[in-house]
């Protein structure tokens, strides 16, 4: 073997050796690996790469990417006008861009709040929770729902109902959760 085929052998098996599976990533960048592979599948923003079983690898790169990406996503911008901007596309972050597609967002839930609709508030924040962290969920979304609930006449129903169907979103995550720890021990 030359020096330099066993040269590329050892960057290969340098490489490998630093990959690590989702959970991990999701664990380093506190985002969840429901949106990592969301992130992954629709938007295309990640590219692991795959053991032979077809489990997801991620690298120090990616981590550098995902932070890129939550700096983008914190500045409010919507995750699929992301790519664009990681490829260096010319699109500007103006205010308004960061906050439209939120405040449309935060007007949908409290239609559906305010119309009693478990369905259509359940779907609501489970798709923006599925795509985005949870602390921005937060800062963006549900925020500005209960400052606006507060803020209303008749909030004490709708605020209750709100915050009944954000606990049941959360405590059917964690059940879930716990249900693929369990099979994963077994």
């Amino acid at each position: 073997m030359t020096k330099l085929v066993k040269k590329e052998i050892n960057e290969v098996n340098q490489e490998s050796k630093q990959l690590f599976p989702i959970r991990e990533l999701s664990a380093r960048t506190q985002v969840s690996t429901v949106a990592l592979r969301s992130w992954e599948r629709r938007y295309g923003l990640l590219t692991p790469q795959r053991t032979t079983k077809g489990h997801r690898l991620y690298s120090e790169k990616d981590v550098v990417t995902i932070d890129r990406i939550l700096n983008f996503v914190t500045r409010g911008v919507a995750i699929g006008k992301v790519k664009a901007l990681l490829q260096g596309s010319d699109i500007m972050v103006s205010p308004v861009y960061q906050t439209k597609e939120w405040q449309e967002s935060v007007a949908e839930l409290m239609a559906a709040v305010e119309s009693f609709s478990t369905t259509k508030v359940s779907q609501l924040i489970h798709k923006l929770f599925s795509h985005y962290p949870a602390s921005i969920c937060r800062d963006r979304l549900m925020e500005p729902v209960f400052t606006k609930l507060v803020l209303s006449k008749n909030s004490s129903a709708t605020f209750g109902f709100v915050e009944s169907e954000l606990i049941r979103y959360v405590l059917m995550r964690l059940s879930a959760k716990i249900a693929e720890k369990n099979t994963l021990i077994v």
